[in-house]
């Protein structure tokens, strides 16, 4: 049975969803357990893993290929994303120690490795979606060339994704008077000043360049002013969705299949379109 793109996406994310899958062997000396943290869907029938260990678990593929592949999750079961939170797969191992996908991993360095993470900041990916501190995780020794934009213009127009936190008092709480006095302090103009140079502020007085350009110095004034700002001004606070996990797992499983040559780009993108529509309206 063809792995479904749902599981595609939750086995490509286990280990940092802290779910890693496990692979249970048979060997001369006895059954084995290990967590494999590289574990990845290879296509629609086949999973595969980096054995970097090469110990137990690859000793008993030599002599047994008989493999189960274990994936529990049992966060996903209660968000409503799997049916089952303790999921087997069996079957057969097949040991690329040389050929040629072992050829394109580690000699040529054609595709990453399985479970391998390509890094923008250290110069192995064209782009990256992240925070606008982490520029500073730039390389100033082996700079290379780089630029920050804005998502790209849809249907609807120009749209950006600002992440935004609050501090807020639980009027419930045993020292709600206390706590309210906290966050006035908190967010006086002096205060308000010093975090905006970690979280940009949406006070006008703040929201400039000048003052984020403080702890960004790599990022130019046009850059700020073009993406983070702008974004800031004019976006809309909307509540974050109760069913954003599940959301948000079958968006990323979704969007594998545009990793291919021949991938139908806006047929993908309708069709997981379709799928989120009546989650959203939950």
């Amino acid at each position: 049975m063809p792995i479904s793109q749902k599981l595609k996406g939750l086995i490509k994310c286990a280990w940092e969803d802290g779910a890693p899958c496990l692979v249970a062997t048979q060997g001369p000396n006895g059954p084995n357990i290990s967590p494999k943290g590289s574990m990845v869907v290879f296509d629609d029938e086949h999973l595969a893993y980096w054995e970097r260990s090469k110990k137990q678990a690859l000793d008993n593929l030599g002599h047994d290929k008989r493999v189960c592949v274990i994936y529990a999750n049992f966060k996903a079961q209660r968000d409503g994303v799997l049916e089952s939170g303790f999921l087997r797969f069996y079957g057969r191992a097949e040991l690329h120690q040389d050929g040629p996908i072992h050829d394109a991993i580690f000699n040529k360095k054609a595709i990453p490795g399985p479970g391998e993470n390509v890094d923008f900041f250290a110069g192995n990916a064209a782009m990256t979606i992240t925070q606008i501190s982490r520029a500073s995780l730039l390389p100033k020794d082996k700079p290379f060339s780089w630029d920050l934009v804005p998502l790209p213009k849809g249907p609807a127009g120009d749209y950006a994704l600002i992440g935004q936190a609050g501090i807020g008092v639980m009027q419930s709480g045993k020292n709600a008077k206390t706590a309210a006095e906290f966050v006035a302090y908190m967010t006086n103009p002096e205060n308000s000043a010093k975090l905006s140079q970690f979280f940009p502020s949406a006070r006008k007085s703040l929201l400039n360049a000048e003052v984020l350009k403080k702890t960004n110095p790599l990022l130019s004034q046009e850059q700020i002013d073009k993406v983070v700002i702008a974004g800031i001004a004019t976006g809309k606070v909307i509540p974050g969705h109760t069913g954003f996990a599940q959301i948000q797992q079958t968006v990323r499983s979704g969007l594998d299949a545009v990793w291919r040559p021949d991938a139908d780009v806006p047929g993908t993108l309708q069709t997981i379109c379709g799928q989120i529509g009546p989650l959203l309206k939950r």
